[in-house]
């Protein structure tokens, strides 16, 4: 008898223990599906967050800004003295018109809905931008930038630490200057990242 029985023992057993281990792999599979779930419904987050800021800086929205952006941007192609001058002109103009108080507050709103959505780097390079427009370079970490920006910035803080050059006329500080060409930097740095990470 016990020998008839010891197949309805192992049946059992074997049916018991299929059971126990599809329940634990239910619920690992279920983690690693919610965990899937949570990560998709983060970058779709993310990548509306950076078209609504991309949105909120546009050129018909936020002229100045734009202006800011585009002026430094300028800065990569300047070689006579002639592009010098009309490159210091343009900083000036705009320095006139841009109150950088309000400028600091109207991008550091922007900023808040990449803060919130954005990856670790986003957000870096948000308070780095600000603490530019703060004129206080001197406290962000160019270490952590991509080899050329952090080239880039040397070259051109030295450039304001130096002096005018021959040649043309200095209108703005060299603290003013460098703000206006690292805030272009970096915010192409800062789009350039939200492109690579929005992919």
């Amino acid at each position: 008898m016990s020998l008839k029985q010891s197949p309805y023992k192992l049946a059992f057993v074997t049916a018991l223990l299929a059971g126990v281990f599809s329940s634990i792999g239910g619920y690992f599979l279920s983690n690693i599906q919610a965990e899937h779930v949570i990560k998709a419904k983060q970058f779709e987050y993310r990548v509306l967050a950076y078209q609504s800021f991309l949105e909120k800086i546009d050129r018909k929205k936020s002229p100045l800004i734009s202006r800011l952006l585009s002026i430094g941007s300028l800065a990569d192609a300047v070689a006579t003295d002639g592009e010098i001058q009309t490159l210091e002109n343009n900083i000036f103009e705009l320095l006139e018109e841009l109150n950088t108080q309000e400028a600091y507050w109207m991008i550091n709103n922007d900023f808040n809905i990449l803060r919130l959505h954005g990856d670790a780097k986003t957000r870096e390079y948000c308070d780095d931008i600000l603490l530019l427009i703060s004129l206080r370079d001197f406290e962000i970490n160019w270490n952590k930038y991509p080899v050329k920006v952090q080239t880039y910035y040397k070259e051109w803080r030295e450039n304001q630490d130096k002096g005018i050059a021959y040649g043309w006329e200095e209108q703005v500080s060299g603290d003013e200057r460098l703000m206006v060409i690292m805030v272009g930097k970096l915010f192409n740095t800062l789009i350039s990242h939200m492109n690579e990470t929005s992919i």
